[in-house]
């Protein structure tokens, strides 16, 4: 059973309820349930990457408007600032900012490793507040025409993609998310001893972190959450091969690769002695490297422990039903 709540400047959430006991009083025809509740955030768009290979010459003139623009930054943006800085191999940079210390988009030149020149965007969604789109499609208007808003939406070549759902019930720890398709995994570490997991290769086509978004707002932004438990749940999408318009109708879910066992679960079922050094190695390097350290018949029966263990709350194909609204933010 789902519902959905909208409250005011929030995303919706999504309310998950499984019955786990079900009695039937034959003389009262009463029915008593037990519910286990799954709260989450619908799916939003983290962070959008739009990529236009250009001739040397628009380059250039696209450098010298960044430079321009960084002069003008508080005739552009008032309460802001437009920064402009230059990276290796002859990338610029320019960081825009509505009000200060909050980016919502970086813009950038240069050369690729096969020596294209190029124009690359990188929005962040999530951290839009009302009618500052269209304050970033004026400043876009200022460097160029081909790389005005709705040419970008609709042109562009997306080389960069993360989605993401956000768990308000589940927290760290409780759960074991595994990508059975890739063999490399990455845990960072905090000081504390816990930390984000990162499933799948660093140059791989798609990857899927893990970790505590409240922790990371509160120690990056020094923004509390609203929310004490916050365990974002985010794929990453290397080179998508659209453009962003077609999305709603091509791009594939990627989610459906992401499984994830129940903690309590695997320990109260499986009985496997390997899967305390399993568990280790998972803290360790995560989940992927820990089964690739495995022998083939033991990597087989943990496989099928961990499947066994299914976290019920985790839906990906109605995840991916709140893909229109994550996508409606970025429509021009």
């Amino acid at each position: 059973m789902w519902g959905q709540l909208s409250p005011d400047g929030c995303p919706e959430i999504s309310i998950k309820l499984r019955s786990t006991a079900l009695l039937v009083s034959k003389r009262t025809d009463r029915v008593s349930t037990e519910m286990p509740v799954s709260i989450s955030m619908q799916m939003v768009v983290d962070r959008i990457r739009f990529h236009v290979i250009v001739e040397k010459t628009l380059c250039s003139y696209i450098w010298s408007q960044f430079k321009e623009m960084a002069i003008l930054s508080k005739d552009i943006v008032p309460q802001g600032r437009i920064r402009m800085w230059s990276g290796k191999h002859g990338q610029t940079r320019l960081v825009y900012q509505p009000v200060k210390r909050r980016t919502i988009a970086v813009m950038g030149v240069g050369t690729t490793a096969s020596k294209h020149y190029y124009f690359g965007l990188d929005l962040f969604p999530t951290r839009f507040n009302l009618g500052e789109l269209d304050g970033l499609k004026f400043a876009l208007t200022l460097v160029h025409e081909l790389v005005v808003y709705e040419n970008l939406f609709e042109t562009a070549n997306v080389s960069y993609l993360e989605l993401a759902v956000d768990s308000l019930s589940f927290p760290m720890g409780s759960f074991l998310p595994y990508f059975a398709k890739s063999s490399k995994s990455h845990v960072h570490q905090l000081s504390d001893g816990t930390g984000g997991i990162y499933l799948g290769a660093e140059a791989a086509k798609l990857r899927f972190c893990v970790y505590d978004k409240a922790r990371q707002m509160w120690e990056v932004q020094k923004k509390e959450s609203v929310h004490k438990i916050r365990t974002r749940i985010e794929a990453r999408i290397h080179t998508t091969g659209l453009h962003a318009v077609d999305f709603e109708v091509a791009l594939p879910n990627p989610f459906p690769k992401l499984e994830i066992a129940d903690r309590s679960a695997l320990l109260g079922n499986s009985h496997h002695p390997k899967l305390s050094d399993f568990l280790k190695g998972c803290q360790l390097s995560g989940p992927s490297t820990a089964l690739n350290q495995l022998g083939p018949k033991d990597r087989r029966q943990i496989l099928q422990d961990l499947r066994q263990a299914r976290a019920w709350w985790w839906n990906p194909t109605s995840c991916w039903d709140s893909l229109p609204k994550a996508l409606a933010v970025l429509k021009p």
